[in-house]
């Protein structure tokens, strides 16, 4: 009977180990997601609107470049 008690005790902490570990685990990915969804959303929108403005001013100063080279060589 005691080492069938034994043995029933030693699964449960078993069980209760592997739990533990897949606890641990999930945590460790929940802080990683967790980490990015503001902060990684935040700093990929904020260097998307310079990289749009840089392109919209690149595109006037080559627009301007172009219509006033028409209008000097009169």
């Amino acid at each position: 009977m005691a080492t069938e008690y034994d043995k029933q005790i030693s699964a449960y902490m078993g069980t209760i180990n592997k739990l533990q570990n897949e606890n641990e685990r999930l945590r460790t990915e929940l802080d990683k997601t967790e980490g990015k969804g503001l902060a990684g959303n935040l700093w990929f929108y904020i260097a998307l609107l310079v990289i749009i403005i840089l392109a919209v001013l690149l595109y006037r100063s080559h627009t301007q470049k172009s219509t006033g080279i028409g209008k000097n060589s009169d």
